[in-house]
């Protein structure tokens, strides 16, 4: 079972734990629940008996202002029918969005999960640290220039950095091998307002990121991974 619940900029994952989510699989889900339409050309008394021969799907229910509405779905062979709560009789659904309805409704937990390592999205940061073995970087951001302990840096490279840091995404969740982090990574943005606080510990294959806010730990790929080490 999965719960989702609407928040200020965006959807929360509630059950079955409170986790980071993909705000977008969520709008997706809900397009697809609201577009689904049934196939007028199947009479209701066929669609009512195949529907009760059919395999569960899933069942949705959708809490607003004016109550819960709940949308049981089925599948027999190739076809699809549902029974909803709004209106009495099942029916068979129209085909141009059956599939898409389907799909969504059979993502994993994992799928609806946000897989990105920082929430600073394209937004622009104001300020960026990097603590990587050695190598420790401090950035600040104003308008176009991006400068470090006053001095001006070359913009090309400092875009590159964010570029690099918006690419870092979990290939899967894992719920081990988080270490002793090698990299530690602060992101401040939204004017100071908001930070996204990161460490990865290099793995053979890859890193094993974890942020502050949550004990989601998020594997990475060694591409990804030397793509942002080089930037």
């Amino acid at each position: 079972p999965l719960t989702f619940g609407r928040v200020k900029n965006g959807w929360q994952i509630q059950k079955p734990e409170p986790y980071r989510t993909d705000t977008f699989q969520v709008e997706d889900l809900l397009t697809q629940l609201t577009r689904a339409k049934m196939d007028t050309l199947t009479s209701p008394e066929a669609a009512a008996k195949a529907f009760a021969h059919a395999a569960p799907v899933a069942t949705a229910k959708i809490t607003g202002s004016s109550g819960t509405d709940t949308l049981e779905v089925r599948k027999e062979k190739d076809d699809y029918y549902a029974k909803s709560s709004t209106l009495p009789g099942a029916y068979k659904v129209d085909s141009t969005n059956s599939t898409a309805l389907a799909e969504a409704l059979n993502r994993s937990l994992d799928e609806y999960r946000n897989k990105q390592l920082f929430d600073f999205g394209y937004t622009d940061p104001d300020k960026i640290d990097v603590h990587s073995g050695a190598t420790s970087v401090t950035l600040a951001h104003a308008g176009t220039t991006w400068t470090s302990n006053g001095q001006k840096m070359d913009s090309a490279s400092a875009e590159s950095l964010v570029s690099a840091l918006r690419d870092l995404a979990a290939t899967q969740f894992v719920t081990s091998g988080f270490t002793s982090p090698e990299i530690d990574i602060t992101v401040t943005w939204d004017s100071g307002r908001k930070t996204d606080h990161v460490q990865i510990h290099k793995t053979n294959d890859g890193g094993i990121a974890k942020r502050d806010d949550s004990p989601s730990l998020y594997q990475l790929d060694a591409v990804t991974l030397n793509e942002f080490t080089k930037a």
